[in-house]
C-alpha cells in the first residue's frame, strides 16, 4: 500500500506540473487531432507499464498474478471526476414531504 500510495503522490505532482500541456492534449485529442490522440496512446501506455513496475516490487501479491492488469485496475480507481443530479422528496425531511433539486460535479483523488 506504501508503495502505492507514494506512487500516486508522484503521478499527481506530475500531472499538476504539466496541466497546461494535458488540457491542451485533451482539447486537441478532442477534435480528432491525430498528433493529440497519439500522444494520449502513449501517455496510457506509460502510465500503465509504471503502475505494473510498482506492482512488481509488492511482496504482498499472490504467485501468478497478472500484474500488467492489477496495474490498469489500480491506476482506473485513483481518480475520477463525478457528476450527480437529484429532483424529488428530500431523502433528509420527515416523510420526504420537500421536493428538492440539486446537482453537483467534484473529482476525486484516492489512495492518498
Amino acid at each position: 500500500e506504501a508503495r502505492i500510495n507514494e506512487q500516486a503522490r508522484r503521478e499527481l505532482d506530475g500531472l499538476v506540473q504539466h496541466a497546461d500541456f494535458l488540457g491542451l492534449m485533451q482539447r486537441e485529442a478532442v477534435m480528432g487531432d491525430t498528433d493529440a490522440l497519439a500522444v494520449g496512446r502513449t501517455l496510457r501506455e506509460a502510465w500503465d507499464s509504471c503502475w505494473a513496475e510498482v506492482l512488481l516490487g509488492a511482496e504482498d501479491l499472490a504467485p501468478g498474478v497478472d500484474v500488467q492488469t492489477a496495474g490498469v485496475c489500480i491506476a482506473t480507481f485513483l481518480w475520477g471526476v463525478f457528476a450527480e443530479y437529484y429532483t424529488g422528496p428530500s431523502p433528509y425531511g420527515q416523510f420526504f414531504r420537500e421536493r428538492v433539486r440539486y446537482g453537483g460535479v467534484g473529482v476525486h483523488f484516492g489512495g492518498f
